[in-house]
């Protein structure tokens, strides 16, 4: 009776101990929370604005920045303006590297034409500003640059030279002054000459060069004045002492055409 009576509190012993470790089972431990940004790390920054490759309506700009704790995405959205106004927005991919940081290249567009580039040959410096965004992380960051200028097209002086035969030989020197802090592509020069009223010629001179930053290039625009070409009027010519020139022409460059005209009269050698 007495053994009976020990397996039965041992089995109950044994029971309740069970049910002891059944409520005493760990609850669940919580989610960890999202990581924070560490303090003083902004999440996208620009450390860096430069701008090269300019037209007379474009340049490009460089940004580098980095992405700090918690920001990420594939692409930076960007707008640019300037002191003017709006120079365009738009998108371009993103390749953070091991260190999250990046380096774009956002072509801008200044001015649409002559007469929108005009309001910036009225200010000496322009600041542009670049704002950037990378999923929900934003930053900005402002360039002080020379606001851009055309280039000036003159003809300070013309020779015409009486030859055998009674053609006219002409020589028009051209210059251009390009005060610009860059260089400028220019691709050619198309113009129209003309000699006591008279076209002389219509050329096309190729040119493929870089004007440089705050540069002086000349040119000389050799061309003849022929019976053939010009007609019996310039036997008469001939004899006169000075007769009126006129030269009209278009500059080529990267996304402009510059248009330039000048006139007066020349001194004819014999």
């Amino acid at each position: 009776m007495r053994l009976l009576s020990i397996s039965l509190l041992s089995l109950c012993a044994a029971a309740a101990n069970g049910c002891a470790t059944a409520q005493a089972a760990p609850t669940p431990a919580p989610a960890a929370p999202e990581p924070e940004p560490a303090r003083g790390i902004p999440p996208l920054t620009l450390a860096s604005l430069t701008a090269d490759d300019f037209t007379p309506l474009s340049f490009v700009l460089h940004a580098n920045g980095t992405l700090g704790p918690g920001a990420s995405g594939a692409e930076l959205a960007w707008s640019a303006k300037s002191d003017l106004g709006p120079m365009g927005t738009g998108t371009v991919a993103l390749e953070p590297g091991a260190d999250q940081s990046f380096s774009v290249s956002i072509p801008v567009t200044f001015a649409k034409d002559l007469k929108e580039l005009a309001a910036y040959e009225k200010e000496e410096f322009i600041d542009v500003t670049l704002d950037a965004t990378v999923g929900d992380a934003a930053a900005s960051r402002s360039l002080h640059m020379r606001s851009p200028r055309l280039p000036s097209f003159t003809i300070p002086s013309v020779e015409a030279t009486v030859q055998n035969g009674g053609s006219i030989a002409l020589a028009y020197q051209l210059q251009i002054e390009s005060s610009n802090a860059y260089s400028l592509k220019l691709s050619a020069i198309d113009y129209t000459c003309y000699l006591g009223g008279k076209v002389v010629a219509e050329a096309h001179m190729p040119v493929f060069e870089k004007l440089r930053p705050s540069s002086h290039t000349e040119y000389t625009l050799n061309q003849h004045a022929t019976e053939e070409t010009f007609g019996k009027e310039l036997r008469a010519m001939d004899n006169q002492a000075s007769l009126s020139w006129k030269l009209e022409g278009v500059a080529h460059f990267t996304d402009l055409d510059e248009p330039f005209a000048a006139e007066g009269v020349v001194q004819l050698d014999r």
